[in-house]
């Protein structure tokens, strides 16, 4: 996992969505600018999960449930990186989840 930067948090995943259609397309190696030689990489659109660490003006996440469409930044080629355990993304890119709302919620 990649040192976050001021403005970034870090995610601890619980949930990730699946496409199976697009998903499968890139481990065939089929998906355009993720062949073969690409391997390995982070598919997945988007995930769910707390925040378990962040600084400056987004340090009042920590602990929160947020949506994010991804990691940014990975120790692998990230094909959008929804399904990775611990998510470096930027503060301003989380939704936060209100409490009450399950993550499972269609």
């Amino acid at each position: 996992m990649p040192e976050p930067g001021p403005d970034d948090v870090v995610i601890k995943t619980s949930l990730s969505s699946i496409s199976p259609g697009t998903e499968l397309r890139c481990l065939a190696g089929e998906q355009d600018g993720l062949g073969r030689d690409h391997f390995p990489f982070i598919p997945g659109y988007s995930l769910v999960g707390t925040v378990v660490r962040a600084s400056g003006r987004h340090a009042g996440l920590v602990g929160q449930m947020v949506f994010s469409s991804g990691a940014r930044r990975a120790g692998h080629t990230t094909a959008w990186g929804g399904h990775i355990g611990d998510a470096v993304v930027p503060g301003d890119s989380v939704v936060p989840i209100p409490d009450g709302i399950s993550p499972r919620t269609r």
